[in-house]
């Protein structure tokens, strides 16, 4: 049984003497449907997971690791470092990450912050990879201590592997249909394709529908927005309004009925609100105020490009670098 301090789990409010089994931290996905223009998209929720998708593994992975100290070097905008924040915590190890200058703080990481990750922040601009070059020199100091550095979005094959035996056991919980009938199709943003890595090991028959990284076997849509910005376009669900809202667009513009969307985390307030959140109706009268929602939208269609790498199954694998489209 693991200890916990005070956080939500999938809307469930656990006190500090409250415990835990690790397998509380990997419940069943929910899969909520959302109708637009008359086409129906599945939608799977975990946002409402604390610490999004890779908090299925992240808690499990860390217990087994040699180290005290986990360093992290990552965008502001991912759920990376709410996940390991919220791991190391459970596990009673020290998370540390490195982050671009922000103020105030994003809050994703101050969310972070709040469940005990120490931040290093480097300049305000700083590139990505100085950002990671601040994080390998500190570990480098301090690898005789008990510090280890975690690659960027966790892209390694014990990882993937271990999400994955996660993952088919949330959806078998749940919705052990889809191991019998895969979705055809499933959405799904991607920055180091860790979490697309993990499906595509759980379906590899089905069709994923990537935004914003380039190199792998799948349909590839390039946000038209810089990493920073937020999305033109926000989805009728919580979402990160700049990471997994931007490919919302292209549902928009290209999804089908029936899609499958995997969606990762949501803002940390200031952010959705689930109350604020509108449920698109597929009568003639939501039908026409879509229409009029989107009609002077500006149209993103020539936006996107459809790539079929060879040696995908490797990047897949966790056997090759992702390249990160900032």
């Amino acid at each position: 049984m693991i200890d916990t301090a005070s956080h939500d789990v999938y809307g469930t409010k656990d006190t500090v003497t409250d415990t835990k089994s690790e397998t509380d931290f990997n419940p069943g996905i929910i899969i909520r449907d959302y109708i637009f223009l008359k086409k129906t998209f599945h939608v799977v929720r975990d946002d409402e997971l604390e610490a999004g998708t890779k908090q299925r593994a992240l808690i499990s992975w860390l217990k087994d690791m040699e180290g005290s100290e986990f360093v992290y070097a990552g965008p502001v905008f991912g759920y990376a470092q709410i996940a390991l924040a919220l791991a190391a915590k459970i596990n009673g190890k020290k998370a540390t990450l490195f982050l671009e200058k922000r103020s105030p703080r994003h809050p994703l990481t101050q969310k972070a912050g709040s469940l005990g990750a120490d931040i290093i922040e480097i300049r305000r601009g700083a590139h990505l990879k100085e950002v990671q070059q601040a994080a390998e020199e500190y570990t480098t100091e301090r690898k005789d201590e008990g510090t280890v550095l975690l690659p960027l979005g966790l892209h390694t094959p014990q990882f993937i592997d271990i999400l994955t035996r996660q993952v088919h056991e949330a959806i078998t919980k749940t919705h052990p249909h889809l191991m019998q009938h895969p979705p055809k199709r499933m959405w799904l943003v991607v920055g180091s394709a860790t979490i697309l890595a993990a499906l595509h090991k759980i379906w590899p028959q089905t069709h994923f529908l990537c935004v914003q990284v380039e190199g792998m076997n799948h349909t590839i849509y390039i946000a038209p927005e810089r990493f920073d910005q937020i999305s033109r376009r926000l989805p009728p669900y919580p979402s990160v309004c700049t990471y997994d809202a931007k490919l919302w667009q292209f549902v928009e513009d290209h999804g089908e009925d029936g899609d499958y969307i995997w969606n990762v985390g949501r803002d940390v307030s200031p952010g959705y609100d689930e109350s604020d959140q509108v449920r698109v109706n597929d009568d003639a009268e939501d039908h026409g105020s879509d229409k009029d929602r989107i009609k002077n939208r500006q149209q993103v269609s020539d936006s996107f490009v459809t790539i079929r790498a060879s040696g995908s199954q490797n990047i897949l694998s966790g056997g090759a670098d992702i390249p990160i489209t900032l």
